[in-house]
């Protein structure tokens, strides 16, 4: 089994601002998302646990909501 964990807070910071420029591009919703734990463990199959916050205005949660369903 292979597993990843990502600790260091400045690819922490990295992939989280990724992700915030990535949502923002693909929703149009403007969150500020901040990762605080990855960790990932392929053996037959992949898992992911991913642990992040996530701060955005009223409006843009009832945008997300809106997208969800």
């Amino acid at each position: 089994m292979d597993t990843m964990t990502i600790e260091s807070a400045f690819t922490r910071g990295l992939i989280s601002s990724f992700l915030t420029k990535a949502i923002r591009k693909k929703t149009g919703i403007d969150a500020q998302l901040s990762l605080r734990n990855l960790h990932v463990s392929i053996s037959d199959e992949a898992k992911v646990s991913i642990e992040l916050d996530a701060s955005m205005k009223k409006e843009e949660l009832a945008k997300l909501m809106k997208l969800i369903g």
